[in-house]
This record gives C-alpha cells, sequence and structure tokens, in this order.
C-alpha cells in the first residue's frame, strides 16, 4: 500500500464505530424477520442482534 501511495487503513482497535448499519433485503425476508421477532417478543433489530451474536 505505501508503494502505491495509498492510505493505510486506521486499524479497527481504534477506529471509531457509531452502532448503525443499514441492511438491504428483500420484503419476503423482512416479513420473515418479523414474524419470528414478534414470536419472541421483540423488536426485529433486537432479533437480528441476538441472531448475529450467537
Amino acid at each position: 500500500m505505501k508503494d502505491d501511495k495509498e492510505k493505510i487503513p486506521e486499524p479497527f482497535s481504534v477506529r471509531q464505530f457509531k452502532g448503525n448499519l443499514t441492511l438491504r433485503t428483500s420484503p419476503e425476508v423482512h416479513r420473515q424477520l418479523a414474524a419470528h421477532a414478534a414470536e419472541q417478543g421483540v423488536s426485529i433489530n433486537q432479533y437480528i442482534l441476538s441472531r448475529v451474536m450467537e
């Protein structure tokens, strides 16, 4: 990277993250996520977060 004069990316350990993530999906997947979340009594966001953290 240095030889190509490209900027060296900042390490993840020092980067600042906002905690926002945009996810694009099909209407059918959105419907399924909403149904699963409702079954568990949580928001879609909480449901997705629980699945990602497994």
